[in-house]
């Protein structure tokens, strides 16, 4: 995990900026907090996955004439990666919000399905049919037998594992 540390934006009046993690987005919400996540302190280090979005709000100019303005980053191994577009938060807010939920569905990891639990117990039991068939059809050695028994132990010690694996799943 790459380690980050946050350095937020002042603009005069001493308006600071924020910045934070982002888990989901409330596409219900017209401001900051549509954003669901953890706040990222300024000073701090934080150990944080590859692929973690990150959203900072960023003031500028003075308090009665200034705005604020929105960033995306993304964390990679080097560090975070900023995109290069500044939002403005008053007029481009809903244009920002969509563009982070963008960037979340990007960086969520890319996954295959698993194989049920039933379609590997069929296969399983397709696989022993097939090797036990070879022992009693075929004239085999005693090394082909003892191999092919070593195999099905092998393939059973696999199939308890995954089914491990999807029993947390479910």
């Amino acid at each position: 995990m790459p380690r980050i540390s946050i350095k937020n934006e002042t603009a005069s009046g001493g308006r600071v900026g924020w910045t934070k993690t982002i888990k989901s987005v409330d596409k219900s919400k017209t401001n900051g907090y549509a954003f669901d996540g953890d706040f990222l302190n300024e000073g701090k280090q934080y150990d944080l996955c590859v692929g973690t979005v990150i959203v900072s709000k960023d003031p500028f100019g003075s308090a009665r004439n200034g705005g604020h303005t929105g960033h995306i980053g993304t964390v990679e191994a080097s560090g975070i990666m900023w995109d290069q577009k500044t939002w403005d938060w008053g007029s481009q807010f809903l244009d920002f919000r969509d563009a982070v939920v963008k960037a979340l569905i990007e960086a969520a990891p890319k996954t295959e399905a698993l194989p049920s639990a039933a379609d590997l117990e069929i296969a399983f039991a397709k696989k022993l049919d097939a090797d036990f068939a070879k022992i009693v059809y075929e004239v085999m050695d005693k090394n082909e037998i003892e191999n092919l028994l070593q195999e099905r132990e092998v393939l059973t010690n696999r199939l308890a594992e995954i089914n491990k694996i999807l029993d947390g799943r479910v």
